[in-house]
């Protein structure tokens, strides 16, 4: 019968949240602020002022949308909770995953990858964003594979980002 895992206590900052919804959010939405800038160049090759206004969406507009997503994303609910100290546990028995005060079912994880080599990613069923736990939590490599096994049992995919 495997034993409960038990997270050494950890924090996580609200901006490597943010960080991790920006990744997504300019993978997913870049061309929207590239096109109308390579439509302004393209006019532009007829009158130089259509060049500036697409240097001035590139390099004035872009910056200050994607700075006040950023401020946005910061203070979104839930991300100040995650800087207090918080310890958790891997019960395999009763197949839950504690963080602090909640308690995750395995079977909530639809997904389950390791982003940045630092941080283990749950997606969970009917969440916009995962839970981010550091890997520095788990105590050693022994364990850290124990973890990944048991999450990996109930979870429908694994994946590894660099």
């Amino acid at each position: 019968m495997p034993q409960p895992i038990r997270l050494e206590p950890f924090t996580v900052a609200p901006q490597t949240y943010a960080r991790e919804a920006m990744e997504r959010l300019v993978a997913r939405w870049w061309w929207v602020g590239v096109a109308p800038a390579l439509v302004c160049f393209g006019v532009g090759v007829g009158d130089w002022r259509w060049l500036v206004v697409g240097f001035a969406l590139l390099l004035v507009v872009a910056p200050m949308v994607l700075a006040f997503a950023w401020i946005t994303l910061l203070g979104a609910p839930g991300r100040g909770r995650a800087v207090a100290e918080t310890e958790g546990e891997l019960s395999p028995e009763e197949g839950v995953l504690r963080i602090g005060r909640d308690s995750i079912a395995l079977t909530q994880v639809k997904r389950c990858d390791v982003w940045h080599r630092s941080y283990l990613r749950l997606w969970l069923e009917g969440e916009r964003h995962p839970v981010l736990i550091p890997a520095s939590a788990i105590p050693d490599s022994e364990k850290q594979a124990e973890f990944y096994s048991l999450l990996l049992r109930d979870a429908q995919q694994l994946r590894i980002n660099r």
